[in-house]
């Protein structure tokens, strides 16, 4: 099998709407799953978009397809088409994806920033940079061993 760039001209719209349902609906699977496990939409887009594209071993398998008659000869160079178009728009899918974040970025670290009367009333205090598991037991460590209520301002990526 080898693919052939006159039957790219012959079939434009079919294999460009079959690379747009393939990376369109990729894009979005991924990032539904990836919000479902806890990453933020932006992060979730950026993996979708670097997932999307087939890979080559949709080469091995549509080959195979042919050789046991379970698809034609045709199909498969459609597929393989699709396939090497996709592969071939990894970077720019790669680029895309930033794009998005760097667009979307200052808005997330926006909403992060403390509302001023939050802060009014601040002095004498520490600042704990990430408040995990191992932020909190320094913060109680801290406060057994002085005895006393120390203030403090904990700050962590996780609302």
């Amino acid at each position: 099998m080898s693919i052939d760039p006159n039957l790219l001209i012959s079939n434009f719209p079919v294999i460009m709407g079959t690379l747009g349902l393939l990376i369109g609906g990729k894009t979005i699977l991924v990032a539904l799953v990836g919000k479902l496990f806890g990453i933020s939409i932006i992060s979730a887009i950026r993996v979708g978009l670097l997932l999307a594209p087939r890979g080559e071993f949709a080469f091995v398998a549509f080959g195979e397809a042919v050789n046991q008659g379970i698809t034609s000869p045709q199909l498969s160079s459609l597929l393989f088409l699709v396939v090497g178009i996709s592969m071939a728009l990894t970077p720019w899918l790669v680029a895309g994806g930033q794009l998005i974040a760097s667009r979307f970025e200052l808005h997330d670290v926006r909403s992060l920033l403390p509302v001023e009367s939050e802060t009014d009333d601040l002095q004498d205090h520490i600042i704990i940079c990430g408040f995990g598991r191992v932020g909190q037991h320094h913060c109680s460590a801290s406060l057994r061993k002085t005895n006393s209520i120390i203030p403090f301002v904990a700050l962590d990526v996780r609302r």
